[in-house]
């Protein structure tokens, strides 16, 4: 099972994103602990995950999938 972190940035303002948050939700496995970031735990890959958020956003808005299954990481915010 992959851990994946997702990360977006939805720049069409007044947009409803309601099939990206019930995707995200979706996933037994989830956390949201930033406002635009997201953890699941999932078999897919993250190109495949990448694809089936990306039908979901406008054409402007940015997405990023990132396998932290390895060895992790550490963040502190600016």
């Amino acid at each position: 099972m992959r851990r994946l972190l997702i990360s977006y940035d939805l720049l069409s303002p007044g947009q409803n994103y309601d099939d990206l948050i019930d995707y995200l939700e979706g996933y037994v496995k989830h956390a949201h602990p930033l406002m635009s970031v997201w953890l699941i735990a999932t078999s897919k890959s993250v190109a495949t995950v990448r694809d089936e958020i990306t039908a979901l956003l406008d054409k402007d808005d940015k997405v990023i999938v990132v396998d932290t299954t390895g060895k992790g990481a550490s963040w502190r915010p600016a």
